[in-house]
Formats: C-alpha cells, structure tokens, sequence
C-alpha cells in the first residue's frame, strides 16, 4: 500500500510540473512575441528603399477641368526604389463596396489635374508595345496605373512595378510632384491599345480622389 501511495503522490507532482512547465512557456512566448506585434501602433515598419508617398482625399468637381479636394481620407500610394524600377503600392478605403476604379498618373495638381502623365510625350504617343521590364506595357499612356477592385468592405489594395518611372531623378520619368487620380470607374485598356480603336471617344470617366507624390521624408 505505501509503494502505491508513493507512485501516486509522484505521478500527481509530474501532472504539476508539467502544468508549471507549460505555463512558464506560455508566458515566455506571449512576453517574447508581444514585442514584434506587427499591429502594434507603436510599430514603425523598416522599409530604406521607400522613396516616395501620397494620401489620397476625395476631390469635389467645380467645373470639368477644376476640383476641390476633400478632407475625407480614401487611402495611401507608397512608391518604393527596386534595383533600376519603382514598385508602386496602393491601398484604398471609404470607397462605395464591390467596385472597381481605373487609376492614372495627371500631369497637373488636383485641383487642376490637366492631362494624362505621359513621360513628357505627345498624348498621341501610345505606350501599348513600349516593354515595361520585358513586357508589353498594355496600356495607352506611360501615366495609367491599372484599375483597382474595391471589396465588400469598401477597402482595396494594387500594386504595379515598373521601369517606365522613376522618383527624384528630374528627368522626363520623374513623378515627383505629379498627381495620383482614381477614377469612379473602370476603363477598358484592352479596347484602349486596339489598333481599330479610333481613340477619339470621350473619357467620361468622372475623378474621385486624388493625391500629389511627394519624396519620403522618413518621419
């Protein structure tokens, strides 16, 4: 009877250490890792190859060549350097669910956005073959970013790479200073580079937001 007692009364004290043990883990791994919370707004991201930002506010029509801009935010534009090209990432918000938007570099500011940002080319000049990192770029102007689809949650996100740009090099690429534009719809850039394709359609294709590119200051 005591050998048996004795196997019992060590049985229970492993359970115990092992709970102890398992606790002890437990609370290491939530002290160790509560540090590297990513959501953390105390967290600021490391990225040295940031080079230049935007925020984007919702723009108030005055007439068809003038806006005003909005306080109402609609999301960001992070342009990064990578290695000869620039990475552009975008990240809507506040924008109507299940929608899609086309989105194009304007030569002017937003108030006065002007044409479309095209290298410094004649708006006749067509970027649908020019090679954009060894592909066609597909799309008519060196200025057009691409549509962006917006989720039930009034939320997206695109992100495009290229060499046709670059930041702060003062030359006919250079974005700084450029302005950013969504669009309340889509367009067809297909239909856009078809060689039957008379390009003399109006672009009734009303802006909703805009931001101007301005280099990353590191603060």
């Amino acid at each position: 009877m005591t050998r048996k007692v004795v196997v019992v009364e060590m049985v229970v004290v492993v359970i115990a250490m092992t709970r102890i043990n398992f606790l002890v883990c437990i609370f290491f791994f939530l002290i160790i890792f509560s540090g590297c919370d990513m959501s953390s707004p105390d967290y600021t991201p490391k990225n040295p190859d940031l080079i230049a930002v935007l925020s984007f506010n919702g723009l108030l029509i005055e007439s068809d060549t003038s806006f005003q801009v909005d306080m109402l935010p609609y999301g960001t534009a992070m342009f990064y350097a990578e290695d000869d090209a620039i990475r552009l990432d975008i990240s809507l918000e506040n924008f109507p669910a299940n929608t899609t938007h086309a989105i194009h570099l304007h030569q002017g500011s937003c108030e006065v956005p002007a044409m479309h940002w095209n290298q410094g080319e004649p708006m006749e000049n067509r970027f649908c073959e020019t090679l954009s990192l060894g592909i066609p770029w597909a799309k008519p102007y060196a200025g057009d970013v691409g549509n962006l689809s917006v989720g039930y949650d009034g939320q997206g996100q695109l992100s495009i790479t290229t060499n046709l740009w670059a930041i702060g090099t003062g030359d006919h690429k250079d974005l700084l200073g450029r302005s950013l534009i969504i669009h309340e719809n889509m367009d067809d850039f297909n239909m856009e580079c078809d060689p039957l394709h008379g390009h003399r359609h109006p672009h009734a294709n009303p802006k909703v937001a805009c931001g101007i590119i301005y280099p990353f200051s590191g603060n």
